[in-house]
């Protein structure tokens, strides 16, 4: 029976594979450290090389002519810029992570075609499905059947607040970030204490914003399922013009962190926008701005603005204005927009947000010391605003999300902050070697003597702590050499 394969997902009705497949069983590379004087040599080290799987195959067409049409079609799937999933009928379990490579070299039969396609994986293993394992409570077993070790993703779901979180195996190793505290002389304390929260979900409690930089507020505000939309951009045809709206904070801060959610995705080179958010002080003075737009510059991309400003004095300090690391990186912008400020230092940071993981991508950031305490007003209320510039076409996916406020309090020398809370994801990827939180990378936190440790073959003996902190769940795939 002629069998066949897939490659990215996709099987071809006309191509079937031959008898004479050359798969490799085992690809050691044995690195050997000769000694001059001595006989033979040392065996330095062992290397698992590249998997190399030379395929014949045969493929039909109606004729030659359609047979042309289908080596065209064949070079459309099989020749891709990365390793893509190959799986043959024979091993329908395992999977191969390849690229094609050589040349298919094809002799013609009346109306079939004969050659060999051979693929080159350039990691070497296979791999079968991908497995969940839940803890039971603070622990788990797993047996890994692979003859390799796996690597696996830890999923923990926040129960309570915790100053640290660390998974550890039989063999004690372990990934922690945080830090415990010591119950004698330490006590964990809230650093970043949530005082206003804002989804784009009601209009209520938000007042007419006063202005906006370059132009009018005009228009009007309204809600879309859980975000604020512009209905109307007013009538300006000169400047800057769009709606805003003001909400004040239920106190004064020094130190604070504030984050928004911005979607800003014009859909032709000639959609022109913005969408900002203004920090204010008591005296309604903008004290800072986080802005994502395109005005048409830097190549038509979307650029980012994080800007402190004193009004007074007519001081203004850029902490980021890029398209990111590239000319249009940011055009399909759904992301996080962040500013902090604590003892005079700035820190700012945007990013992408992957819809569908909830992870962030595409960061830039950007770090301040305010030396001579030039932007160091406290923060009163916060303004958002959508605009349009003139009478040009205003992007047609522009809209705010969500606004939050933390106000950052300042540790006692005993005092241990916490890093997460009831209905934070952490997640500990052995795979990708990252730590994350609500699916920002937060390797800053990592425990200096932690490491990404894998599943061994055979039993795995797990444990999460602090106890009875989580709701922990492991992924992975098994691997074959």
């Amino acid at each position: 029976m002629l069998l066949s394969f897939s490659f990215n997902g996709v099987t071809k009705p006309y191509i079937k594979c031959e008898k004479g497949k050359v798969r490799q069983i085992y690809n050691i590379k044995r690195n050997m450290l000769y000694i001059p004087g001595r006989i033979g040599a040392y065996l330095d080290r062992t290397d698992i090389d590249i998997k190399i799987i030379e395929q014949p195959v045969i493929f039909e067409g109606v004729d030659k002519l359609n047979l042309r049409k289908l080596e065209e079609e064949l070079s459309s799937w099989l020749i891709t810029e990365q390793p893509g999933e190959l799986i043959f009928n024979d091993e329908p379990d395992r999977i191969y992570y390849a690229v094609v490579d050589g040349s298919l070299n094809v002799e013609e039969i009346a109306n079939f075609g004969r050659g060999t396609i051979r693929f080159i994986c350039p990691d070497p293993y296979k791999y079968t499905k991908e497995f969940t394992k839940s803890f039971a409570g603070d622990v788990a077993s797993i047996r890994n059947l692979g003859t390799a070790e796996a690597k696996p993703v830890f999923e923990m779901n926040v129960l309570e607040p915790v100053t640290y979180a660390m998974i550890e195996n039989q063999y004690k190793k372990y990934l922690m970030i945080g830090r415990p505290y010591d119950v004698t002389a330490q006590q964990p304390f809230v650093r970043e204490e949530l005082v206003f929260d804002k989804l784009g979900n009601s209009l209520s409690g938000w007042s007419q914003g006063l202005s906006v930089d370059g132009g009018v507020v005009d228009g009007l505000f309204y809600i879309n399922g859980s975000a604020f939309r512009a209905q109307t951009y007013g009538a300006n045809a000169t400047a800057w013009h769009g709606p805003a709206i003001q909400q004040s904070l239920p106190e004064l801060l020094t130190d604070f962190k504030i984050q928004t959610f911005f979607t800003v995705k014009p859909k032709t080179e000639k959609s022109f926008g913005r969408a900002e958010l203004y920090l204010v002080n008591a005296g309604g003075q903008k004290i800072a701005k986080l802005a994502m737009k395109n005005i048409g510059s830097d190549g038509g991309s979307n650029v980012g603005e994080v800007i402190l400003r004193n009004e007074a004095s007519g001081d203004q300090e850029v902490m980021i204005r890029t398209p990111g690391i590239r000319e249009r990186l940011w055009n399909n912008f759904y992301g996080v927009l962040r500013l902090e400020r604590s003892n005079g230092i700035y820190k700012a940071y945007i990013a992408m947000v992957d819809t569908k993981t909830g992870q962030y991508h595409t960061a830039w950031h950007a770090e301040f010391r305010d030396e001579g305490n030039v932007y160091d007003d406290q923060l009163a209320a916060i303004q958002l605003h959508l605009g349009a510039y003139a009478g040009l076409q205003w992007i047609e996916d522009i809209a705010i999300h969500r606004v939050t406020v933390y106000k950052i309090n300042q540790p006692f020398v005993n005092e241990v902050p916490y890093i997460a809370y009831p209905g934070d994801t952490i997640v500990f990827d052995m795979v990708n070697e990252n730590i994350l939180i609500n699916g920002e990378s937060r390797v800053d936190l990592k425990d200096f003597g932690g490491e990404y440790f894998p599943l061994e073959s055979n039993l795995n003996d797990l444990r999460v702590f602090p106890g009875g902190s989580f709701q922990t769940k492991a992924r992975y795939r098994e691997r074959y050499k």
